[in-house]
C-alpha cells in the first residue's frame, strides 16, 4: 500500500513537472521568436498581450503534442532510475522538436512562419532544451527514488 501511495504521489509531481516544464519551454519560444534582442515591445500593452496569448497557445499546443513522448521518456526515466541532467534536457529538445513535427506550423517540410527554416528549429529545439533542464529540476534529479534503494549486488562463490 506503501508503494502504491508513493507511485501515486510521484505520478502527481510528474504531471506538475510536465505542465510547469511545457510552459517554460514556451515562455522561451515567446522571446526567442519575438523578442530579437529588442525590448521596445514591452512597453505597448498590445503587443504584450499578444505575446501573453501566444504563449499561452505555445503551451497549450505542447501539452497536447508532447504528452505522449513525455510519458513514455518519464516511464523510461523512472524505472531505470536514471537522474542524468543532459539526458532529462536531451529528452526535451527531441520532445520539442517532435512536437514541431506534429503541429500545423510545419507543412510538406516547410515552416510556415516568417523566418528562416533554421532559426525555427533551433528555437524549437532550445525550448525543449529549457523545458527538460525545468523538469529535471522539478522531478527529473530523483528519478526512481520512490522504488526503494538498489538492491546490493549478491555475491558469487
Amino acid at each position: 500500500m506503501v508503494r502504491l501511495t508513493l507511485a501515486f504521489l510521484r505520478v502527481c509531481v510528474l504531471l506538475f513537472s510536465f505542465a510547469v516544464a511545457t510552459f517554460a519551454a514556451s515562455a522561451f519560444l515567446t522571446f526567442a521568436l519575438f523578442l530579437g534582442g529588442d525590448t521596445y515591445w514591452l512597453g505597448d500593452d498590445v503587443a504584450l498581450m499578444g505575446s501573453v496569448l501566444f504563449t499561452f497557445t505555445a503551451w497549450w499546443i505542447a501539452v497536447q503534442t508532447t504528452f505522449m513522448p513525455f510519458a513514455g521518456l518519464a516511464l523510461l526515466f523512472e524505472f531505470t532510475s536514471w537522474r542524468s541532467f543532459l539526458a532529462h534536457t536531451a529528452a526535451g529538445g527531441a520532445a520539442a522538436l517532435w512536437s514541431a513535427r506534429m503541429v500545423e506550423l510545419v507543412q510538406d517540410g516547410k515552416v510556415v512562419l516568417p523566418y528562416a527554416d533554421r532559426d525555427v528549429w533551433l528555437a524549437v529545439l532550445a525550448a525543449g532544451f529549457v523545458g527538460g533542464a525545468t523538469h529535471w529540476l522539478i522531478a527529473g534529479h530523483r528519478s526512481g527514488m520512490w522504488l526503494g534503494p538498489d538492491k546490493p549486488d549478491r555475491e558469487i562463490g
